[in-house]
């Protein structure tokens, strides 16, 4: 065995090469496995061998890939949610040439993006994320502040407690109060 990991061919079977490092029992199993006829192999795959061919498979199952087959596997991965600061710039800009000649300056302002509560500096992820772990998921504010000092922005309970009610008076009211409204083709 030439020590590359992968696939090697014997007479009639299919087996691994030992793996780099890989010590007297990967040599065993390789060697076990190169004597597997096609068959075997296919019935090894599906899990129709004995206990015991199972055991020597999971043992050498990182080195043992059929000719053309491809392994998966899938893992679940948790990516932890992240504060960070958008920063948002806005460029105003004047004419030289006039500012110079005394002439009206005309001065251009970049559009600023509308605020979701005007004068604060609420984003309406950060608001909906509030919403849905005072509501949804039943933390309160006190245990929220803490998790967004961990995630490194100082928030406190009574700014989340009016960024709540401020958008609940403003985008939540108003669909509740269409929603219940008197429904005037019910009346007639």
């Amino acid at each position: 065995m030439s020590g590359k990991p992968g696939i090697c061919r014997g007479t009639g079977g299919i087996g691994v090469e030992q793996a780099p490092g890989g010590g007297e029992g990967t040599g065993m199993v390789a060697a076990r496995l190169h004597k597997l006829t096609a068959q075997q192999y296919r019935w090894l795959m599906e899990g129709q061998l004995d206990g015991q061919l199972s055991l020597l498979f999971n043992e050498a199952e990182a080195y043992a890939v059929p000719p053309g087959a491809k392994k998966t596997s899938q893992k679940p991965v948790l990516n932890p949610a992240k504060a960070v600061l958008r920063r948002e710039v806005y460029y105003t800009c004047a004419c030289e040439n006039c500012e110079k000649n005394d002439i009206s300056t005309p001065v251009l302002k970049t559009p600023k993006e509308p605020s979701v509560i005007p004068g604060s500096f609420a984003s309406p992820e950060v608001i909906a994320h509030i919403i849905a772990q005072k509501f949804v998921m039943a933390s309160p504010l006190c245990r929220q502040e803490q998790e967004w000092d961990r995630a490194g922005l100082k928030l406190s309970r009574q700014t989340m407690s009016s960024w709540v009610l401020r958008a609940a008076e403003d985008y939540l009211l108003p669909v509740y109060e269409e929603d219940n409204a008197p429904d005037e083709r019910r009346a007639t």
